[in-house]
């Protein structure tokens, strides 16, 4: 809480004082608060009957007036002058910079005098944004009925640290559509098949949505597309059971998709 004495140049010791301290935060509003203060300080003299003039700036926000000496304005008590709040706004990204503050007094008397006092208040703490997206999708584990996709966290976290992942889950290349499955406890990976959500049908198009949250939000969302592979069933016994389809590239078995003939186009077959 930064505060500063000035001498006026008159003989009597005469001061001006000033006083600003940081009171809170906006986030919502992107703001910080402060409170300012400015007196004056008696040392020695009587009362003076002018009608005197004194002015303040808080980095930009300036108020002023007049005043009189009331009778008995010494040994140090003091006059306030002003006590008030103001607010700084912060940039896009949360940031804001240090100010300058500055109090004047002008008395136009001898005894008393002229004089100012000035402080610089730090800059305020950033207010945190809601993180960037997260980046490097990519599409891992794929088989008929189930699909991974892991991730990367955001690449600025924009002021505080990223708190939870959300993976949505879409058929159609579409956030407005019907989600089939949001994965809120996805932390670099999420798969329908492989953590709790349902089974992906064999042969198909998803489209997967994700996204990071901090103390400040959530932030947008990156987007990945994948096809899970096309396969027959065999019966075990018990149920069926997907089988998977390779084959020999020379070196080494390969999965591969089965595709059938409809008239017109290659399909999957499901």
């Amino acid at each position: 809480m930064p505060s500063a004495f000035g001498d006026l140049n008159g003989p009597g010791n005469q001061q001006v004082w000033i006083d600003v301290a940081r009171t809170g935060q906006d986030w919502g509003a992107n703001r910080t608060d402060y409170r300012g203060e400015v007196r004056y300080y008696g040392n020695g003299y009587g009362s003076w009957g002018g009608n005197w003039g004194w002015e303040a700036n808080f980095g930009g926000f300036g108020v002023g007036g007049r005043f009189s000496i009331p009778s008995g304005e010494r040994n140090q008590q003091y006059h306030v002058l002003w006590s008030g709040t103001f607010s700084r706004y912060h940039d896009g990204e949360g940031w804001a910079g240090s100010f300058y503050c500055s109090a004047w007094i002008d008395t136009d008397h001898s005894s008393v005098g002229d004089g100012g006092a000035n402080t610089t208040e730090e800059a305020p703490p950033r207010i945190p944004k809601p993180p960037t997206a997260p980046q490097n999708l990519r599409v891992v584990d794929v088989l008929p009925v189930s699909a991974g996709v892991g991730y990367d966290g955001p690449a600025d976290h924009r002021g505080a640290a990223v708190e939870q992942f959300r993976a949505r889950w879409f058929l159609i290349n579409n956030t407005n559509n019907p989600v089939i499955w949001t994965d809120d406890a996805s932390n670099g990976y999420t798969n329908p098949g492989g953590g709790g959500g349902p089974q992906l049908t064999p042969g198909q198009v998803y489209h997967v949505y994700v996204s990071a949250r901090n103390a400040a939000g959530w932030g947008p969302e990156a987007g990945i597309a994948l096809e899970t592979l096309a396969g027959g069933r065999a019966w075990d016994g018990s149920t069926f059971r997907n089988c998977k389809v390779r084959a020999w590239d020379g070196s080494q078995w390969r999965l591969h998709r089965v595709r059938s003939w409809d008239g017109s186009q290659w399909r999957n077959v499901r």
